[in-house]
């Protein structure tokens, strides 16, 4: 009876730890992706390599939801001129939910004119209360790191 037990724990241990699809975790979640995804989330960090990038005067959210549409909302305090922007798109998973595929329509942001785009971005965390994902840009690789945004962690 005893080497059943075992056996099926350590089925149980193998079949969980191959549950992590994500560099950073979670190991395992009784939420699906969509759900975890589907949130307005704000950017807390931006790193370039192992470096903070200079972020202070911009507070963005993201807002997903779970019949696909994305809402990007750009709120820049430069100078005491406060500049708001707001993006709508799609958004899917793609390659086995690895990534994030954000589409939206061409845009003005302080004069200049962003075309029509669809921005891929690879999650190294998906947390209920966690996102982390890369993102290139003119080669550097970029880890924006989100939280919920009526969260304070």
């Amino acid at each position: 009876m005893n080497k059943k037990y075992i056996v099926l724990s350590l089925v149980l241990i193998f079949i969980l730890s191959a549950c992590k699809k994500y560099e950073e975790g979670p190991d395992f979640s009784l939420r699906t992706k969509t759900e975890r995804v589907a949130n307005t989330w704000k950017i807390v960090d931006i790193m370039l390599g192992n470096s903070y990038t200079n972020y202070n005067s911009i507070f963005t959210s993201i807002q997903y939801t779970r019949n696909g549409n994305y809402n990007l909302v750009i709120t820049d305090i430069n100078n005491s001129d406060i500049l708001l922007k707001e993006v709508n798109g799609k958004w899917g998973f793609y390659d086995d939910k690895k990534y994030i595929i954000q589409s939206y329509p061409e845009f003005i942001y302080h004069g200049v004119r962003y075309l029509e785009n669809i921005d891929t971005v690879k999650i190294i965390m998906l947390k209920e209360k966690e996102l982390w994902y890369e993102s290139e840009y003119r080669g550097d690789i970029y880890t924006y790191k989100l939280n919920p945004l009526e969260s304070d962690l």
